[in-house]
């Protein structure tokens, strides 16, 4: 910083989810630069949510590239009733939607869990998955989510996580992804948004559900889960804040 006494702005290069901060000092200007440290006024501006989470400015991202990388550790594939099936089919606008296995376990894929009914099922002991990949490093900030009109498998309490590789091609292990963002979802059919705190750099991404509600009795969280459509939203590159909302 400068030796004046005007006003100095220290602009981060990008938007930080924090509780507290800290700004440490290891010179003053004197002219030996070994002077007593002081400070008139220290302010600081931020936002309560995250800026970049607005769809005037956000792209959504090719869902043909996000169908083709889909994947879940559940799915009903065969498709069963013409309509529940694979992970790809979160990612289209179609009359179909992926759904978490309940039959012909006979034919699951080896990424699948589970080998029985109760399976499908998403717990906390056995969560369910469904992720895609962009094909390169892409900056995620928001995630909109559609349930089934029957409001069967809606995701009720869910973690959204995220892997940044070298090569975006590559297929991510488990210990490749960090929780980025948790919470809870309505019983609702309406599309519901999940907005990241700020842009993440990403790779892949991975949506965790170990609860979802059943239609059958009341919305109680112990169904099978579903998504009609999965819509990412974000950037190709960091967007610059907006000094002016601050």
């Amino acid at each position: 910083m400068e030796p004046t006494g005007a006003k100095q702005t220290i602009t981060l290069d990008k938007a930080v989810a924090a509780t507290h901060v800290r700004i440490t000092v290891t010179s003053t200007h004197r002219g030996d630069g070994d002077g007593n440290l002081a400070a008139k006024k220290i302010s600081i501006f931020a936002y309560d949510e995250n800026p970049y989470a607005t769809k005037a400015t956000m792209k959504e991202y090719s869902p043909a590239i996000l169908a083709k990388n889909a994947k879940a550790n559940s799915e009903q594939w065969p498709a069963a009733w013409d309509n529940d099936g694979k992970a790809a089919w979160a990612f289209d606008d179609e009359g179909h939607w992926w759904h978490s296995r309940y039959e012909q376990w006979d034919q699951k894929a080896d990424h699948e869990v589970g080998t029985e009914k109760g399976h499908g099922r998403p717990t906390t002991e056995n969560p369910i998955w469904i992720q895609t990949g962009f094909d390169q490093e892409w900056y995620v900030s928001s995630i909109e989510y559609t349930g089934r009109d029957s409001k069967d498998g809606i995701i009720h309490n869910y973690q959204v996580l995220v892997a940044d590789l070298d090569d975006p091609e590559a297929a991510p292990a488990d210990t490749d992804f960090e929780v980025v963002k948790e919470g809870t979802l309505e019983f609702v059919t309406t599309a519901q948004t999940i907005n990241l705190s700020r842009p993440v750099a990403a790779t892949h991404i991975r949506i965790t559900v170990t609860d979802a509600y059943d239609s059958t009795d009341g919305g109680k969280g112990d169904g099978h889960v579903a998504a009609k459509n999965i819509s990412i939203f974000g950037y190709d590159e960091y967007p610059a804040a907006d000094k002016a909302a601050l």
